[in-house]
C-alpha cells in the first residue's frame, strides 16, 4: 500500500507533499546503499595505502648519520604520498554523512505531514 492510499481523501497540499516525500524517500533508498558501499571501499583502499607506504618508508635505508624518523614523520610521509586516496575517503566520507543527514531531515519531514495529516483527518472525521 503505497503513501498515497493511506491518507486518500487528504487536501491537496498535503496530498502534494505526500508525493514529494515518498519521491525523496525513494531516492534516498535507492542511493544510499551505493553511497555507503563506495565510502567504505574508498576507506579500505586508503588503509591499504597508506599500511603499504608506512611499511616501505619505514623499510627505506636510513642514511649514514640520521636517525630513524619518528612515528608522526612516517605517517605524515606516507600520507603526504597518498593525498588522493585520502581526499578520495574524505569526499566519500562527507557524502556518506550527507546522505545521512538528508535521510533523518527526510523522516522528520515525512514524520511532520503525517501529524498534520492524523490532525486534518480528525478534524474531518469532526465536522462530519
Amino acid at each position: 500500500m503505497s503513501i498515497n492510499e493511506i491518507y486518500k481523501g487528504l487536501p491537496h497540499e498535503l496530498d502534494a507533499e505526500l508525493k514529494d516525500i515518498e519521491a525523496v524517500l525513494l531516492n534516498v533508498q535507492n542511493t544510499f546503499p551505493e553511497i555507503a558501499r563506495t565510502a567504505a571501499k574508498r576507506r579500505f583502499a586508503y588503509e591499504i595505502a597508506r599500511a603499504r607506504e608506512i611499511d616501505a618508508i619505514e623499510n627505506e635505508p636510513i642514511p649514514e648519520g640520521k636517525k630513524k624518523p619518528t612515528v608522526g614523520a612516517v605517517e605524515a610521509k606516507a600520507d603526504l604520498r597518498i593525498a588522493k586516496e585520502m581526499q578520495e575517503t574524505r569526499d566519500a566520507t562527507a557524502e556518506l554523512e550527507i546522505a545521512k543527514v538528508v535521510f533523518d531531515s527526510v523522516k522528520t519531514r515525512l514524520t511532520s505531514i503525517q501529524t498534520r495529516s492524523r490532525m486534518t483527518q480528525a478534524e474531518m472525521a469532526l465536522a462530519r
